[in-house]
């Protein structure tokens, strides 16, 4: 009896200290995760928050301003909840560390990773149309039945003079619509706000393919025909509103995907050449530059980066000599440039797309530096409160090694060269513009640079106050044959 109570007591005491040590163990887990809480909570606070993210290229969200209508309508709330998340101390670090995880436990096919890459979801343009040799959208097409007379509209409609009904002949498209065969080349619409074409770009699948110093990240594209006639109608009307004494131009920017892209992955984009190529029939004393056909002479050299969306500065050199020999203006050698090299450039498609391979394999960013004498001075977007600086940012970050051209585009740019020709070109630009300005300053004796995102002014006034002499429509495909021409039209009317 006695031994049968011993084991029994023994049992319980073995039950109550396995109790008591789940206890211990339950207590010591939650002061140590209340403890972790505590000091990451503490670090949060403490630890200086970043202002700009490196990875992703922009500015983090600011700390909101009070006010009592912002309090009420719980904007601020929400914008101090903006705050403490975008700048988390080491916000960059931790999602290295994610990055790094998420590409070791998944893989790539082919030595190709896509990322948002989705086939377009409406039919690719045809590549007949038009054929080079079409006419302006302002006459019939070929196929028109013969005119046998003239055709007036009314409020009764159409009133034919000799044709039957049923089959009135065209003798000319009416001024409100253009062939039927072509897209329409009306007034862009102005109602709403342009598109911001940098925001356009991070919702474009990239595919980053190849392996080591030949890794790279392609961008896909999805402009069209309708929006490379908007942007063609509105330079047309530049020309004719500036008329004969300036020469307007028009330069669509490849980019990668119209040379590096394999075939096996051509149906995941449209074409730009297509776009480039359709571009050309429809300008009305506009001169085309054929910066697509520069490039290609020279595609086994670094003529756009590997791990950004921009083209590289020496792709930018080559479509300024083919301006420059359209131009019949002077043009300097590569060879008389300041070649600068900077190495450890990862560029915008990494912070696009985290892909670890882009920040794994950094390229090297080169720069050329005029030899000849300028200076440069910067105004803000309305012409106003000059500011004499340099055109090279040679300081930035390597992160932000694109940005060594003119500093920033919103602001308007003014260089005074020792070229002295008369001829002033005025350069209408994107980012990618920005790369082609110093390639200018032995062509032109005045250089202005502006972004078409930010002018708030008038661009015809403003072209006849300045005497230029030569009108430059500068931008990456992604712009003039998607969404830049409502931005054109507002600078025009504005």
């Amino acid at each position: 009896m006695n031994e049968q109570q011993n084991s029994s007591g023994q049992r319980i005491r073995r039950i109550n200290k396995k109790k008591m040590l789940q206890r211990t163990l339950a207590l010591i887990g939650v002061a140590v995760f209340l403890a972790a809480v505590f000091l990451i909570s503490a670090a949060m606070l403490i630890l200086k928050r970043p202002d700009v993210s490196e990875q992703e290229k922009r500015r983090l969200a600011e700390f909101p301003t009070f006010s009592f209508s912002s309090l009420w309508d719980g904007s601020y709330t929400q914008g101090i909840i903006r705050y403490f998340t975008d700048t988390a101390p080491y916000r960059d670090e931790i999602h290295d560390v994610g990055r790094d995880i998420s590409e070791r436990a998944g893989f790539r096919l082919d030595d190709v990773k896509m990322h948002g890459v989705v086939e377009p979801p409406v039919p690719r343009p045809p590549e007949t149309e038009p054929p080079v040799t079409e006419p302006p959208v302002t006459e019939p097409p070929v196929t028109e039945p013969p005119v046998t007379g003239p055709v007036e509209s009314g409020p009764a409609g159409p009133v034919e003079t000799d044709p039957p009904v049923t089959e009135p002949p065209v003798t000319e498209p009416p001024v409100t619509e253009p062939p039927v065969t072509e897209p329409p080349v009306t007034e862009p619409s102005l109602s709403e706000d342009p598109v911001d074409p940098e925001e356009e770009l991070r919702k474009n699948g990239i595919i980053v393919l190849g392996s080591g110093k030949n890794t790279r990240a392609i961008m896909m594209y999805y402009g069209s025909n309708a929006a490379t006639a908007e942007y063609v109608a509105s330079l047309n009307r530049y020309k004719e509103a500036l008329g004969s004494g300036v020469n307007v131009w028009s330069m669509i920017i490849p980019t990668a995907v119209s040379y590096y892209l394999p075939e096996k992955y051509q149906k995941y984009t449209f074409s730009q050449k297509e776009n480039i190529d359709y571009s050309i029939p429809l300008l009305k004393n506009v001169k085309n530059v054929d910066a697509y056909g520069a490039l290609l002479a020279h595609v086994n050299e670094p003529i756009i980066t590997r791990t950004d969306h921009h083209w590289a500065p020496l792709g930018a050199y080559y479509a300024a000599e083919r301006f420059a020999q359209d131009a019949g203006v002077p043009f300097a050698p590569l060879s008389s440039y300041q070649k600068v090299d900077r190495d450890g450039y990862v560029g915008t498609m990494y912070a696009y797309t985290g892909d670890v391979k882009l920040k794994n394999n950094p390229e090297v960013f080169t720069y050329y530096k005029p030899a000849n004498s300028y200076s440069t001075t910067y105004y803000s977007t309305s012409f106003r409160n000059p500011q004499a600086s340099s055109l090279f940012f040679e300081w930035v970050d390597i992160s932000y090694a694109y940005g060594v051209f003119l500093g920033s585009d919103q602001q308007i740019a003014v260089i005074d060269t020792d070229c002295k020709n008369g001829r002033t070109l005025l350069v209408v630009k994107d980012s990618y513009g920005n790369a082609l300005i110093p390639f200018f300053t032995g062509s032109f004796e005045k250089i202005i640079v502006t972004d078409y995102r930010y002018f708030d002014l008038n661009l015809v006034s403003f072209c006849r106050e300045q005497g230029v002499t030569d009108l430059l429509f500068a931008a990456c495909a992604y712009s003039s044959c998607g969404v830049e021409a409502g931005y054109l039209e507002e600078m025009r009317t504005r």
